[in-house]
């Protein structure tokens, strides 16, 4: 069939732009003819980014030139130059070609300068210099059922001549406005938490800014639709799990664009379910499409795609009530908010040169070359969230990991610095680079050029050569990679001595070996996983942006992802506001810190550290005797180093108060290629002959951290219980570094049994009462990466708790988590894990701080939780204090418990409402370090509070226990709160009580002299989880915790999960009463 022609909005119209901050382009005027019988549709744009004058379109074969004219009302007179213009929503949108030339705001403009944030004069700052203008442009012809949606893309205006007039635009819904009577919360609600007992008052109060726009929901009922992907014949399966993840966007991405007066304005998560703000005109509430994507991975393929009606609708009138009180957190809630923010990510998921993850968009402009074939892309965060008495939008920057484009040859020749050698030095990469490439790309996405666009994953390298690996076909004929891929595909290697890639990501069949030179890496692929360690300072200097670019990126997001000109906004009642909401927090006192002899230490408000100054260790510990061990060449590291790091490590122990360094070490140098654990026996052997006593502390000199660090640990912790200290010998050798040799100290004091610094009971007077002891605890759950998961590595979970009387000398113990089936975030030992710190508590206040029997146990529990997600907190919480209870009973007691859940992993931030108040922010810009926040972006159900000290009003929940805490003062970048949520409390207490609580045990963290942004217990969980891989003898020739070996089958993968179970050792006994974890 001919295709039709048409005639619609011409192409460039654009030339004319304001000379003010609004004014608009004039009107267009083209004409144009149609390329295909369906209309292809209009490039994604993302407003905010002003255009050349000269633009261009793919698609419908068609060109026009349009002519505008406007007027500008700013100060310079209509039509008039202005120098520079802001942002505004009613700037004139590009070309996602362009914007992805474009930075992010608040991020690095440019790998030359690395700047960051906005700066006057760069591409955010958008000149205006004529009233008038003219320009022409390739445009795009449409048939005539798709008219009514062309408009010039430059001039805002409908283009001239002749069409069909275009339906009214509807009104956007007024803004939101609180109900006039305030809505009482039920008394009667049922909570997941406890109930917040009020608000708390300590603290000097301050002024903030936080990164929320205020989000107005009045949405009609939104109904819910189901995708199903059917086999096109009936011998054909349907769409495998892994190849459907990449297409179904495309699917319904296409889908909209063959039929936009049905489904032009649904909304999907790309994947099995759409909603509609209208119900689908589909009979009996069904209906089948087939279509056909181009030059995709299937192009002769008839796709089925059914959708059907649920009867399940949205109403989002449940979130209004949620805030306020009404009902409970439930599934209508949970679905109002997830069917919100897809309609807010809708716009820009839409765009192929957007790259999505999770609720993430990421562009290339302004991304930095990190090296080894890396990239940091920088973006937006954006997510709904209800608070009280209305709902939130949370914007924040982001920045994800990217490959680079390219073939998968150059990335490898990059990643391990061969680049000149070329692609043929690949066939003989050693057995360590092997592991390395597996573990950089482990999971990355790759495009096999032999068929067409077809997209997998790599799951691993192979030792062997495409020439070498030979497999059996269906005609019962030995074929190598190499022949099958000529014969087949007609692709004649170039490089057949170079390994494949196996790209079976289902380890229970056998491998898909594709020759490495017939892959390449798409663009926008996300890097999985942890970037290389020696990488990780490049990613934190890009992604860390200073208070002032952070919040200055933010406030113009508004602007550059043109929220409220979304064509998905207004249908679903969205209206997002211009400001970031405002609010009051408070700076708590810093506790007072006790060192030896009483003598109190203060940090001052707000800073977050203190001195020691000369001070001593509230308990020093000792040795008997030590020895070092160096890991490198004498030539390298000389008797002259190894004799500087014994003067500069005696002098700042000594000073702390630790005894025994008078004795001289037995030094040693040692091949670090070697069995170390022998070498390390060797030592230990040779100083009991010289003393008639093992050392207690065992110093390690290395010049990197690797591999042999695991087995340092293994023998000195699981095997021995001698203390282990590991230094890097470029760090230790310098001149003049006391600091350096402090800071080890701290890490060494705990691991020798010492107590480096307590809270003074006048700061936290819970820890006053002796009659009444408290135990506070921590607890996490670490979960392997994919690669790791898939071999049958489990989580592995840790519980720590105090046994002082001041919740500052901790034990730990740690286990494998078995039991996969019990949701990732539980605690399947919680039981006994917490029964043997309990015994420990016991065990060390009668025989170290001599209590008597009737205060031996505990009478008051807390325990700071990490690693729960929200979609996991009512299981989690219901099992695991279940458990606890249950350790208590067994040893008949019956601590009263409270049990608080903490939270890293969110995008919320604060930032002084003015950068100069000496009494909120700090020499960075960042809030003083003891801020607390617990009205307007806390849990919802709103409460209006009069705080008569400062004349305010504000929202406060009175539903849930929660708050935000920046308990630590920011070096790099914009502080991150703490999300404290209080799930369970038998202890009531206010809450100034347990908000200054948590800030005092971010004090007594062993390591530093700084508070940290977590309670103690909390960090220590997490070391103790990581540290999982030195309970694993690294010389095992039966068991190797890094390579167990491939599961073939569910009975390896059992065989596997078994090993890391049965040959998990278990702490030496006297490691366990340190704190060895340090």
């Amino acid at each position: 069939m001919p295709p039709k022609k048409s005639r619609g909005g011409g192409g460039g119209g654009g030339g004319g732009g304001g000379g003010g901050g609004g004014g608009g382009g004039g009107g267009g005027r083209g004409r144009g003819r149609g390329g295909d019988q369906q209309s292809t549709p209009q490039p994604r744009v993302v407003p905010g980014y002003a255009p050349p004058s000269e633009a261009s379109s793919t698609g419908g074969r068609g060109r026009g030139r349009g002519r505008g004219r406007g007027r500008g009302s700013d100060a310079g007179g209509a039509g008039g130059s202005q120098a520079t213009q802001s942002l505004a929503a009613t700037s004139p949108a590009v070309s996602t070609s362009q914007l992805a030339e474009q930075p992010i705001p608040g991020s690095p403009s440019s790998q030359a300068s690395r700047s960051i944030g906005p700066a006057a004069g760069s591409a955010w700052d958008v000149g205006s210099t004529t009233g008038s203008g003219r320009g022409s442009g390739k445009g795009r012809g449409q048939p005539a059922h798709a008219r009514q949606s062309s408009i010039s893309s430059t001039s805002g205006q409908p283009p001239r001549g002749p069409q069909k007039p275009k339906e009214p635009k509807p009104e956007p819904p007024p803004p939101f406005q609180p109900p006039s009577i305030p809505v009482q919360p039920r008394e009667d609600l049922e909570v997941t938490n406890v109930r917040r007992p009020g608000h708390g008052k300590a603290g000097v109060p301050v002024r903030l800014i936080t990164n929320h726009f205020e989000l107005s929901i009045q949405s009609p009922i939104i109904h819910h639709y189901d995708v199903s992907y059917p086999p096109h014949q009936e011998d054909q399966v349907t769409i495998s799990r892994t190849w459907r993840g990449g297409i179904t966007q495309k699917l319904l991405r296409r889908l909209k664009e063959l039929h936009p007066d049905d489904l032009g304005m649904i909304i999907h998560d790309g994947c099995k379910n759409i909603y509609s703000f209208g119900v689908l005109p589909f009979d009996n509430n069904a209906h089948e499409y087939r279509l056909r994507i181009p030059n995709d991975i299937r192009p002769d393929d008839e796709h089925r795609v059914r959708i059907t009606k649920t009867g399940l609708t949205v109403n989002n009138a449940v979130l209004d009530q949620y805030v306020n009180g009404q009902i409970a957190h439930d599934e209508d809630v949970i679905l109002a908010i997830n069917t919100i923010n897809i309609a807010l990510a809708m716009s820009l998921g839409e765009d192929a040169n957007v790259i999505r993850k999770g609720k993430s968009f990421f562009v290339p402009g302004g991304r930095a070359n990190i090296g080894k074939g890396l990239e940091v892309w920088p973006g937006y965060f954006q997510s709904a969230r209800p608070a009280p008495g209305r709902m939130l939008l949370n914007v924040d920057l982001s920045a994800a990991v990217m490959y680079q484009q390219g073939d998968l040859i150059t990335l490898c020749l990059r990643f391990l610095n061969r680049e000149q050698q070329g692609a043929a030095s690949l066939s003989n990469i050693t057995p360590r680079e092997r592991a390395e490439l597996n573990e950089f790309f482990d999971g990355c996405a790759v495009r096999m050029t032999h068929r067409v666009n077809a997209t997998k994953f790599i799951n691993e390298f192979s030792v062997q050569s495409a020439a070498q690996i030979s497999f059996t076909n269906a005609d019962h004929q030995t074929l190598s990679v190499a022949d099958y891929f000529h014969q087949q595909y007609n692709r004649a290697l170039r490089f057949p001595n170079l390994p494949c890639v196996d790209v079976n990501n289902n380890p229970r069949n056998p491998p898909i070996y594709v020759p490495i030179e017939l892959c390449v890496v798409p663009y926008g692929t996300v890097k999985k996983g942890q970037p290389p360690a020696n990488m990780m300072k490049d990613v934190l200097n890009f992604a860390a942006r200073l208070p002032a670019n952070r919040i200055g990126g933010i406030r113009q997001a508004n602007q550059v992802l043109n929220y409220n000109a979304s064509p998905y906004h207004t249908p679903f009642g969205i209206t997002i506001g211009n400001d970031l909401l405002r609010l009051q927090g408070r700076i708590l006192t810093p506790p007072r810190l006790e060192y030896a002899n009483k003598d109190d230490s203060v940090p001052a408000l707000g800073s977050g550290q203190w001195r020691m100054d000369k001070r001593k260790f509230y308990k020093p510990g000792a040795i008997t005797g030590w020895a070092m061990v160096i890991l490198e060449n004498q030539r390298f590291f000389a008797k002259q180093q190894a004799d500087m790091v014994k003067e500069g490590l005696t002098r700042a122990a000594t000073q702390a108060g630790i005894g025994g360094f008078g004795v001289d070490p037995v030094v040693e140098w040692a091949d670090p290629q070697g069995n170390l654990i022998r070498t390390l026996r060797d030592v230990c052997t040779r100083f009991q002959k010289s003393y008639q006593r093992l050392p207690t502390l065992l110093v390690v000199i290395m010049r990197e951290r690797s591999h042999i660090y695991n087995a340092i640990k293994f023998f000195g912790d699981m095997q021995t219980g001698i203390a282990t200290q590991c230094m890097l010998g470029r760090s230790a050798s310098k001149p003049g570094n006391g600091q350096y040799f402090l800071n080890i100290v701290l890490k060494l004091n705990a691991k020798l049994g010492g107590i480096n610094h307590i809270p003074s009971t006048r700061s936290v007077p819970i820890f006053a009462d002796p009659n009444t002891p408290v135990m506070i605890m921590g607890a996490d759950a670490v979960h392997a990466v994919r690669r790791a998961k898939m071999g049958g590595r489990p989580s592995f979970t840790s519980v720590v708790g105090s046994v002082d009387s001041y919740g500052s000398k901790y034990v730990a113990t740690a286990r494998p988590q078995m039991n996969k089936d019990l949701g990732q975030d539980l605690i399947d030992g919680m039981k006994d894990m917490a029964g043997k710190i309990v015994d420990s508590f016991k065990q060390y206040r009668m025989a170290v701080e001599k209590k008597t029997a009737a205060q031996g146990y505990p009478k008051i529990v807390v325990m700071f939780r990490d690693g729960v997600s929200e979609g996991e907190f009512k299981k989690v919480i219901k099992k695991e204090i279940d458990d606890l209870k249950a350790a208590f009973q067994e040893r008949g007691i019956s601590p009263k418990l409270t049990y608080i859940v903490v939270g890293k992993r969110h995008h919320v931030r604060f930032f002084p409402e003015n950068p100069n108040d000496k009494n909120a922010a700090d020499q960075k810009g960042n809030v003083k370090a003891g801020l607390v926040v617990d009205t307007e972006v806390g849990h919802p159900c709103k409460a209006t509070v009069v705080c008569c000290e400062v004349s305010l009003t504000y929202r406060v929940s009175i539903v849930e226990f929660d708050w935000y805490h920046v308990s630590h003062a920011g070096l790099i970048g914009t502080s991150r709160p703490a999300h404290y949520t209080v799930a369970h409390d038998e202890n009531n207490f206010s809450v100034d009580a347990l908000q200054q609580l948590a800030f005092a045990l971010c004090h007594v963290y062993a390591r530093s002299l700084r508070s940290v942004s977590i309670p103690a217990p909390t960090y220590y969980a997490d070391i103790v989880c990581e540290r999982a891989a030195t309970h694993y003898d690294p010389h095992n020739p039966n068991f190797n915790y890094a390579n167990p070996g491939r599961p073939r089958s569910d009975d390896d993968i059992k065989r596997i999960r078994l090993g890391y179970r049965d040959n998990f050792a278990q702490l030496h006994p006297s490691t366990f009463q340190k704190m060895y974890f340090m």
